[in-house]
């Protein structure tokens, strides 16, 4: 190698930036989201639940759990939640889900 070379493979190695990974999930989120999985399906009622948690970020974040379709939603304040669940109870209801392949 010559000097030039080895200038260029130090700046490349000087200007290396990793690419952002964003969204990977820890092990702790997915430890956090198998618990609740666990609780929800040994559970005897089937009740909507609502909590605050922290984004990457540091911001606040309400999680709405939905045990008739099995959803969780985020939004970022109370006042959306609040809004959420009055609409729910306009909403029809969603018929039982089927996991069989073939269902009629």
């Amino acid at each position: 190698m010559n000097y030039h070379q080895n200038i260029q493979k130090l700046e490349q190695i000087y200007n290396y930036k990793p690419e952002p990974q964003h969204n990977r999930p820890t092990c702790k989120s997915w430890l956090k989201k198998i618990w609740r999985s666990l609780v929800t399906a040994l559970s005897q009622n089937a009740e909507m639940r609502v909590w605050k948690t922290e984004d990457k970020t540091g911001r606040l974040l309400w999680k709405l759990y939905d045990p008739i379709t099995g959803e969780t939603f985020d939004f970022n304040s109370e006042n959306e939640v609040r809004t959420w669940i009055e609409e729910s109870y306009n909403r029809p209801p969603v018929a039982e889900r089927c996991f069989r392949p073939f269902c009629s």
